[in-house]
């Protein structure tokens, strides 16, 4: 998980996102039917069941970027993104010369590549504490939330991210990037440099064991900016020392001996968890609703094919799903997983057309003189090597956000507040399967 920490993985993240949202539009993974093999069919008579799921709660740790704000959505109520981190020393702040503290701040720059998700032109608000309780240092911790201390060391509210314009600190003199940067109370400064010096990082953790920067608007912004938690992050004291020359001390996270914590919060009286948590996993829900950072996530069930595919043979499957609503920015596409046998692991499925992927088109369409947008996917590979095992599971999950192929499968979900409404089971714009074959 360390790793995840490198501003290059999440650069990577940034570009093939871009390239993946490109919309696909024009129709047909296979554009002409003289392709098709001789007397080829056409059947779309299978019905898929789609019902709600609650995504199961995991610690989204030591990334370099966590997207920050608040969302107020008529389907998903609020949802709140913030984080918590540790901080380390520097080579400005193993050791004091403070004769005098001028004040203290936090720093943190917005992510250079993709400042922003969504239109995020709304004021944001946000309240920084510190922390109680250390965070847990095994990587594979659930924990997602820790203890605070009450007290508002320091606040922004209402403003408006500036994620163009960079200002020159006065205290360094240095260039800093677009950033919020956050006055916070003298007094914890002062405890800061209390001990005079840390012989280590484990020392000033012992003083400060952390920072709680809390999204804390209470109306929509509708967008999220993308903030840089890795060693650009920091804590800077501004004073003088006995000379009454201006001095400073940085103290940085992102490091070795550091950790961060992204906090997603959702609001469990909203439509979308009251119907995951009443989903009909035998009969299916009307509508599904996709939210990444721990939302939800809509689970397919496809047909057993097993008897059709004893006299046929399919040689493309077209998925089709409808989005209804889009609650913070439209989607450029959905991520598709399919699950193990035992409903436990998620895997991706394999790609179609020489690692083309399997994304047909994204469309507008009308259903019922209603407009939605149309996913169109071709899982032909999936479909054969489903009926073709015994034991292999029936059941896909949908995300909200598209997925990163890299050494592992890396879902956007994960790392963007994206979401979307989509139609369901008994839905005039419920999931379809239409499937091409030729007979046995």
């Amino acid at each position: 998980m360390r790793a995840l920490r490198s501003n290059s993985y999440i650069v990577l993240i940034c570009s093939l996102f871009f390239f993946l949202s490109c919309s696909k539009d024009g129709g047909d993974f296979i554009d002409s039917t003289a392709d098709f093999p001789t007397n080829w069919k056409m059947d779309n008579s299978s019905e898929i069941l789609a019902y709600n799921s609650v995504d199961s709660i995991r610690s989204i740790r030591n990334t370099s970027v966590i997207p920050f704000g608040t969302n107020v959505n008529s389907n998903f109520g609020t949802f709140r993104s913030s984080f918590y981190a540790s901080y380390q020393t520097s080579l400005s702040s193993k050791s004091f010369s403070f004769n005098s503290i001028d004040s203290i701040v936090l720093i943190i720059p917005y992510l250079t590549t993709t400042p922003k998700y969504g239109p995020a032109d709304k004021p944001f608000s946000v309240e920084v504490y510190e922390m109680t309780e250390s965070i847990e240092p095994d990587p594979n911790s659930k924990k997602i939330s820790y203890s605070v201390s009450p007290t508002i060391l320091g606040s922004l509210s209402n403003f408006i991210p500036n994620i163009v314009d960079s200002f020159t600190d006065l205290g360094s003199g240095e260039k800093t990037p677009p950033a919020i940067r956050i006055k916070l109370n003298n007094s914890l400064a002062s405890k800061i440099i209390a001990p005079g010096s840390y012989a280590s990082d484990v020392d000033f953790q012992n003083v400060l064991k952390g920072l709680y920067v809390k999204s804390s608007a209470n109306t929509s912004t509708n967008g999220f900016v993308l903030l840089s938690i890795s060693s650009d992050n920091r804590i800077r004291i501004y004073g003088k020392n006995a000379s009454g020359e201006k001095i400073i001390s940085d103290f940085t996270t992102g490091g070795s001996n550091t950790f961060t914590v992204n906090e997603y919060l959702h609001d469990k009286m909203s439509i979308a968890y009251t119907t995951s948590k009443n989903a009909n996993q035998i009969l299916g829900d009307n509508i599904i609703y996709s939210h990444g950072l721990n939302g939800y996530i809509p689970t397919l069930v496809l047909p057993d094919l097993s008897n059709f595919s004893k006299s046929k043979s399919i040689f493309k499957a077209e998925l089709s799903l409808y989005s209804l609503d889009v609650g913070i920015e439209k989607s450029n596409g959905l991520g598709i997983m399919y699950l193990d046998s035992l409903g436990t692991k998620e895997f991706a499925l394999p790609d179609e057309l020489y690692k083309k992927a399997y994304l047909i088109s994204i469309r507008d369409t009308s259903i019922g003189g209603n407009k939605y947008v149309e996913y169109k996917y071709n899982i032909g590979m999936f479909i054969n090597r489903m009926v073709s095992s015994q034991n292999a599971s029936r059941k896909l999950r949908v995300y909200s956000a598209p997925l990163v192929f890299s050494n592992s499968v890396t879902k956007f979900s994960d790392f963007l507040p994206s979401s979307t409404v989509l139609g369901g089971t008994g839905n005039i714009a419920k999931p379809k399967l239409k499937l091409f074959y030729t007979d046995i």
